[in-house]
C-alpha cells in the first residue's frame, strides 16, 4: 500500500478507521498500527484545520500531551509555545529548580482530568501539532501568562503580549 492509498475499513486496522470515519488523518507518526502490529503510512489531513481531535488527555511533558480516540492515544504538540524540556533546570528566586517537571504540572493542573480539545495546525516532528483547550480556554495562552511557556519564534504572534505579562509580573 502506497502512502496515497486508504486502508478499508473492516481489515483489522487500529486506529486507522478513526482516519477513514473521520475523513482525515489523526496519526502522530502518519502511520496506522493494525492488528498484526505493522505499521503503514497513512494520508495526512488535507489542510489545517480540518479535523478536531478530542477526548480525555495524558500530559507528557509541557508542550506534549497525547489524546485518547477509541483505543489510540494520538501524541499532539502544543501550537505556538515552547516549554522547557523535562529535565531542565532553571534558577528561580535564586534557587535551582526542575523548571522542566514544572512545566508539566503545570500542564497537568491546567487540563486537571477534564476532556481537551484540538484544533489541527499541521505536522512537526513526527506529532500532530494543534491548538488545544480545556473548557473553552486555550492551554497554550494559560501557560505562556503563567510563566511556564514562551511563544515560539516562528508563532503568529497570539502570545505575545502574555509573554510579556509573565516577564512583567515575574511569573514561572
Amino acid at each position: 500500500m502506497d502512502k496515497t492509498q486508504k486502508k478499508k475499513p473492516g481489515l483489522g486496522a487500529i486506529g486507522l478507521t478513526a482516519v477513514i470515519s473521520f475523513g482525515c488523518g489523526i496519526s502522530l507518526n502518519l502511520t496506522g498500527i493494525f492488528n498484526d502490529g505493522t505499521q503503514k503510512a497513512l494520508p495526512p489531513p488535507s489542510v489545517p484545520g480540518d479535523y478536531f481531535l478530542q477526548g480525555p488527555a495524558k500530559i507528557y511533558d509541557g508542550d506534549t500531551i497525547k489524546i485518547r480516540r477509541k483505543e489510540y492515544w494520538h501524541p499532539v504538540r502544543i501550537f505556538g509555545i515552547d516549554t522547557p524540556e523535562l529535565k531542565q533546570s532553571c534558577k528561580q528566586a535564586q534557587k535551582t529548580v526542575m523548571c522542566g517537571e514544572r512545566a508539566r504540572d503545570a500542564m497537568k493542573n491546567i487540563i486537571n482530568d477534564r476532556p481537551v480539545s484540538c484544533e489541527f495546525k499541521g505536522y512537526s516532528l513526527s506529532r500532530v501539532v494543534g491548538t488545544c483547550f480545556v473548557d473553552g480556554r486555550d492551554i497554550a495562552r494559560t501557560l505562556v501568562r503563567a510563566g511556564w511557556a514562551v511563544e515560539e519564534k516562528h508563532s503568529d504572534g497570539r502570545y505575545k503580549d502574555d509573554e510579556t505579562f509573565a516577564r512583567k509580573n515575574r511569573k514561572g
